[in-house]
């Protein structure tokens, strides 16, 4: 799976780059604006503007995710899954966008606003993600 979307990022001729990291990615959910996350060629997730980039690997990298779970699953699971049918990308969304670690991490930040929201989409989540 990881090498299949380290495959896309790199012959893709519709990347980004970030020029101060020599970083190429693409675009999967736009967060904010001028914001977006995507995959990096490195086959990570990754949360970046114009300038600057920030590797989603811990439960405090999260935060900049979170502002997805204001939104239901099911509608971020379609935009997701409109980016993947746009770059070609054959996996199943569900098996390598980090859902279940988002709301891990809400829970374990420790806010309620946050904790709240993560309930929502952890009840749509598939069931051998719920960590039973």
């Amino acid at each position: 799976m990881k090498k299949n979307l380290i495959d896309i990022v790199n012959t893709l001729p519709s990347y980004c780059f970030n020029q101060s990291a020599e970083l190429k990615w693409i675009k999967i959910v736009q967060l904010k604006s001028d914001v977006f996350m995507g995959i990096s060629q490195c086959g990570e997730w990754i949360v970046a503007n114009q300038e600057t980039f920030w590797e989603i690997n811990t439960v405090e990298s999260y935060w900049r995710v979170f502002v997805l779970i204001e939104r239901p699953l099911r509608d971020i699971r379609q935009k997701v899954s409109e980016s993947f049918i746009s770059f070609h990308i054959n996996e199943k969304v569900d098996d390598v966008v980090p859902f279940a670690e988002t709301i891990r991490a809400a829970f374990e930040v420790g806010t309620t606003y946050w904790a709240e929201l993560a309930f929502s989409w952890y009840d749509e989540l598939p069931y051998d993600e719920k960590g039973y």
